[in-house]
């Protein structure tokens, strides 16, 4: 059986969060792949503190400090292990990917394996041995780069060979280069995750452990075959003296897959699965899957925490004083013994968002910190020049990398290499680091400031840390806890040239711009370590250079009311000491807004202005003297003799409501048009019917891309003659509005049902529809118009701007607002080579979309979630092969709009909060007080005995108790009677409160499929829904197979919804059908089930003896014979 099992106690656990969901009608439910996998206690915080850590994987390594030696050989890392990582200290290397990989230059290849060979373009077997050797010899352990996630990607077609020659084919997912004396054909395309999309969707977890990343065929990572091909690959390291192994895309293989893994290793070597040293690379993102988080992967080992890398960036290029209390914050998932810490890997240093050698002062500076600060294992990075992200080495070809002689490339600072491991700072914080040890025996004592740019703390009696991040020279006087003495300032020297003096516990001392002063208690004037030179030649050089953020939007627009009645407004401004000749510009009238308005170019500064009738008469503010705008306001509204920031409400009062028509055309067919017509269910605002011209060809067929003035909720759309009405099928087509502003649908004419009217994008649309370069724009409004807020002394980038990346092209940068029009702030860019997304089912095209402000402060909103330009923005040209996505923002507000939408206050939804209440939430303020009334499903009208507004939030108190499986149509108006709109209000935020609880709550142990031989009776908890079916499918051993039967629940007491049916049922699958007042439908595993199909999306009926460990056992035998089988946590 292709099942996935969870102990009863997680999945009674389960049950509360689940059936909540379901009465929301939140959505088809997936129970998440930790549940299924079993042990509770497996994934818990803190379960690492047996495994083994860099502090204790061997006792003969120099320390834990770590350096990635990035696309270096074997031959180059060896010669390096004497010259410099064993004498400065360094108690690992970690080694690129050592196996063979797909041929190219770039350093990517690497994580693309074809085989486990470990001949590959950085050296051969015999050459990753002796360095194994070598290193050791200096103290310094080895510390492999493994992909175990992911082979190739399919879509390539034919057969290839690799850097070693293993012969594979992607597209039939055969890769014989894999084989072992076990599995002699090697990998198969059995061996994958049967998930052929692309990840997009990183909330759902299995999505994220069994599709694509990147495209990338999918080890599957549960099968017996799989983890023993990986096993035998690390244990083959591990016997050449390997001391431990870095997971790359951990977060893509199940915790429990991972840790089968581990002790499938530990068999073949011989040793506790506890004492080999792993670390894994898990991206932490609270608004991802909750399984695929770092705490749940510490039962396997230490774990990466990007959270320290992102806090580096966000201090040292804004306020370093933030980093205080670091520890205690990144403690809260990773302890200290768990955490591996860098300021940057080779990843993240070819986007924006991390300090990398680029940065110059400040990267070495967060590097000091890091190795004197004392969480986590620090991490640093070893690596090349580039200014392409995806460069290899300098000098690699398609199958090889040259070596290097470091004490050549590292001679000087202008070469290809960094040669990080041997700067200056580098070695006096390694010594440093060693000197002070842990924060148990050393902790972190006196922080202290000096302004935003500097900080500094003692670690015990020790040592003592004070930086410098700003531009200029700083006078300081800390406190210290090290003894007073002569210390050496070991970040600056090697030689102990430069010295601080500790007196009176007291450190007096001038810090140079973007410098350190570092002291310890093993480096003073009197004693200090041998050096032969003051710095070492590869020393970045640091530029200090004007770092005064200017606007990204020069420009200033001025709207002008005219009060004063005048023919010909002409505006006179000055752009800091320069004005316009009198009388200025001639403004120009806008009939839209009744506002006279112009443009000034500011060059990213204050203006000042008046206005004037071209002769004697002038318009000043009240008070007198001029208006003015401060740096970088883009927009100024001037009325009655003042100034508001922002331009006219009337430009954002009316909204645009979006139609997108695809139409795909059977050979020989006549010229088509479209007839067109909209509603609005809310208002009464009603579109006349017109005929639409299609606007041109896509990747599927013909388009018709139309915005229309106004806010519809509903199309009628025909497809007809360009000149008469010959219809594609009959019926009119009737198409609802997203909440986004846009209705998309494909009509396609070669079908055999020409009334279908298809609402997602048809499988020949998504394969076609890739390759193109999409044109982004992006609309933003602020209600403050402080893009840039000159006012703003905390931050050093005190302005918004947007972060985007997408899986489906190449981009993944900072964009900023350059323009702006009536609306808002505007920013435009490319996506390179877009492919539209296989899954588009979340409505997300794949290209992620953040308002940050603060640069690289990363402070978000409207919230701390990731965003996407949805999929029904984008428009294709096949001519062009060009596309183009246009959205807009509005601050506070989560929706990514593909319609300008209407900033008036409007309804936006309503939910059953408690007993008597309904909450409507509005799109903002109401200026007056509102009204409201209620009517039930069947058009009765429900007694409203309050109306209160706070904000934009309206609670409406009915004077009788609401039905929780109701739905109740709730109209909000103003005090003048005029409708502001209307929502549907189902239960919401009810199923949280006492009362509910106290009607509905259920402690009964009967729910789930209670088995017998001759029947099995299946019972469900959902009192909010109207009706519940259970569906039952053909088999089990697929997830996609065909529906059997259906079956309707009756319901019972408290919500319990139930049905008997008869037979044997044991190895059924089945789902349950639930429908909700408002329409919405339902499909959701039974929560309470101990088994699913291998998706998890079907629950499967098992027997009592199938419950038993006995059979658990038994199935774990035989499991080979069946391929499809996972078990996880068993």
């Amino acid at each position: 059986m292709a099942i996935q099992r969870f102990k009863t106690a997680a999945c009674k656990t389960l049950g509360v969060a689940v059936c909540t969901a379901m009465v929301l009608g939140a959505g088809a439910l997936t129970l998440p792949v930790t549940a299924q996998a079993g042990d509770s206690n497996s994934t818990s915080p803190g379960s690492s503190a047996s495994n083994v850590t860099a502090s204790t994987a061997a006792s003969w390594v120099n320390s834990d400090v770590q350096v990635i030696a990035f696309q270096q050989t074997w031959n180059t890392i060896a010669k390096e292990c004497k010259d410099t990582y064993g004498p400065e200290g360094v108690g690992y290397v970690e080694v690129s990917p050592p196996q063979e990989s797909i041929k190219g230059s770039s350093w990517s290849t690497s994580y693309q394996p074809v085989s486990y060979k470990l001949d590959s373009k950085l050296g051969t077997e015999a050459e990753f041995k002796n360095m194994i050797t070598v290193c050791k010899a200096q103290g310094v352990g080895i510390i492999a780069d493994v992909v175990m996630n992911n082979t190739a990607s399919p879509d390539n077609k034919g057969t290839f060979t690799g850097t070693n020659g293993s012969e594979y084919t992607p597209d039939a997912g055969s890769f014989p280069g894999f084989a072992t004396s076990t599995y002699p054909d090697g990998l198969t395309a059995a061996d994958f995750h049967t998930c052929t999309k692309q990840i997009a969707d990183y909330k759902n977890q299995e999505e994220v452990q069994q599709c694509r990343l990147l495209g990338m065929l999918d080890f599957d990572s549960e099968s017996e075959k799989v983890q023993d091909i990986e096993a035998d690959y690390m244990a083959r390291m591990y016997s050449y003296g390997v001391l431990g192994f870095r997971i790359d895309a951990a977060k893509h293989i199940n915790t429990d897959s991972l840790h089968a893994l581990k002790a499938k290793l530990a068999q073949k070597i011989g040793k506790n699965a506890s004492d080999i040293y792993w670390i894994q690379e898990v991206i932490g993102n609270a608004s991802e899957a909750a399984g695929i988080q770092p705490p749940h992967y510490t039962q396997n080992g230490t774990v990466t925490e990007f959270g320290f890398k992102s806090e580096m960036s966000q201090a040292f290029n804004n306020n370093v004083t933030s980093l205080k209390d670091l520890a205690k914050r990144l403690s809260g998932d990773l302890s200290s013994n768990d955490a591996n810490v860098f300021v940057t890997n080779w990843d993240t240093e070819r986007d924006n968002g991390t300090i990398t050698y680029k940065d110059s002062g400040k990267y070495q500076l967060a590097n000091a910190f890091m190795l004197a600060y004392g969480y986590g294992t620090p991490r640093l990075m070893s690596g090349y020049k580039f200014d392409n992200r995806d460069a290899g080495a300098p000098g690699a070809t398609d199958t090889t990398v040259p070596d290097v002689d470091m004490n050549k490339a590292c001679s000087t600072n202008t070469g290809d290499w960094n040669c990080e491991q041997r700067w200056t700072s580098t070695r006096g914080m390694i010594a440093f680091h060693k000197y002070v040890g842990d924060t148990a025996t050393s902790p972190v004592k006196d922080w202290q400031s000096n302004g935003n740019d500097s900080i500094a703390f003692s670690r015990g009696t020790k040592g003592f840390l004070a930086l410098n991040n700003g531009t200029k020279a700083l006078d300081v006087t800390y406190d210290t806890t090290l003894p007073d003495g002569e210390y050496c300032n070991v970040f600056s020297t090697q030689d102990c040239s430069q010295t601080v003096t500790v007196s009176g516990g007291k450190v007096k001392t001038t810090i140079p711009a973007r410098s350190a002063i570092a002291l310890y208690g093993g480096a003073t004037k009197a004693s200090h370590p041998a050096a032969s030179a003051t710095t070492d030649p590869s020393d970045p050089k640091v530029e200090i250079k004007d770092e005064a953020v200017k606007p990204t939007d020069t420009t200033l627009t001025v709207y002008y009311k005219n009060d004063n009645g005048y023919k010909q407004p002409y505006i006179h401004y000055g752009v800091g000491e320069t004005w316009t000749d009198v009388p200025g510009k001639a403004m120009t009238y806008d009939k839209t807004s009744g506002y006279w308005k112009y443009t000034i170019e500011t060059g990213g500064n204050a203006v000042q202005y008046v206005f004037n009738d071209g002769s004697n008469s002038w318009d000043n503010p009240n008070g007198g003297g001029n208006y003015e705008a401060a740096k970088g306001i883009v927009q100024q509204t001037v009325t009655d003799h003042a100034s508001t920031v922002g331009s006219p409400k009337t430009y954002r009062q009316d909204g645009k409501t979006r139609l997108v028509v695809h139409y795909k055309a059977p050979a020989g067919d006549e010229a088509r048009a479209l007839w067109v017509w909209g509603s609005n269910s809310n208002t009464s605002a009603s579109l006349d019917g017109q005929q639409i011209e299609f606007s041109g060809t896509d990747c599927w067929g013909e388009v018709a891309n139309i915005t229309f003035d106004g806010t519809y909720t509903d199309f009628g759309v025909i497809v007809k003659g360009k000149d008469d009405w010959h219809k594609v099928g009959q019926n009119d087509r009737n198409v609802k509005v997203a909440a986004d502003g846009t209705a998309e649908i494909w009509v396609d004419g070669t079908a055999s049902d020409l009334e279908q009217t298809l609402t997602v994008a048809p499988a020949d649309y998504v394969s076609s529809c890739k390759g193109y370069d999409v044109n982004i724009t992006v609309h933003y409004y602020r209600d403050d118009g402080l893009y840039f807020n000159a006012g703003d002394t905390t931050n050093k980038t005190p302005q918004w701007d947007l972060w985007t990346w997408s899986g489906a092209g190449s981009v993944n940068s900072q964009q900023s607002l350059t323009s702006h029009d009536d609306w808002g702030e505007i920013s435009t860019w490319t996506l390179k080579n877009y492919k539209y997304p296989t899954d588009t089912s979340s409505g997300a095209s794949g290209i992620g979309l953040l308002r940050r402000y603060g640069g690289d402060a990363w402070i978000k909103e409207p919230d701390g979630g990731d965003h996407f330009i949805p999929a029904d923005s984008l428009v294709f040209d096949s001519a062009t092969k060009t596309g183009k996505a246009e959205v807009w923002l509005v601050a506070g507000d989560p929706t990514v709009y593909t319609a300008q939408p209407s900033l008036t206050v409007s309804v936006r939804s309503a939910e059953i909060a408690d007993a008597k209440k309904i909450s409507v939430e509005l799109s903002g303020e109401p200026s007056d007080d509102v009204t409201a009334t209620v009517v039930d499903a069947n058009g009765k009208t429900v007694e409203v005995a309050d109306v209160k507004a706070d904000k934009a939030t309206v609670t409406v108190t009915t004077k009788d108790a609401l039905a929780v499986d109701g739905a109740y149509t709730v109209t909000i108006s103003n005090d003048k009677g005029d409708k502001i709109g209307s929502a549907t209000a189902v239960a919401g935020a009810i199923v949280r409160t006492d009362d509910f609880d106290k009607t509905y709550a259920y402690d009964g142990d009967d729910l789930g499929a209670t088995w017998t031989k001759t029947k099995t009776t299946f019972k469900v908890w959902a009192p909010t829904a109207i009706g519940v079916d259970l569906v039952v499918y053909k088999s089990d051993t697929s997830a996609d197979a065909e529906q059997a039967y259906t079956s309707p629940m009756t319901k019972g007491d408290k919500g319990v919804w139930s049905v008997p049916i008869d037979g044997d049922l044991k190895d059924t699958a089945y789902q349950y059908r639930l429908t909700f007042a408002d329409g919405t439908v339902n499909y959701s595993p039974d929560p309470y089930a101990t088994a699913a199909v291998v998706n998890g999306k079907r629950s499967v009926v098992l027997s009592d003896a199938e419950k038993s460990i006995k059979f658990l056992i038994k199935v774990m035998i035989t499991r080979d014979k069946q391929p499809n089988t996972k078990l996880n946590g068993c």
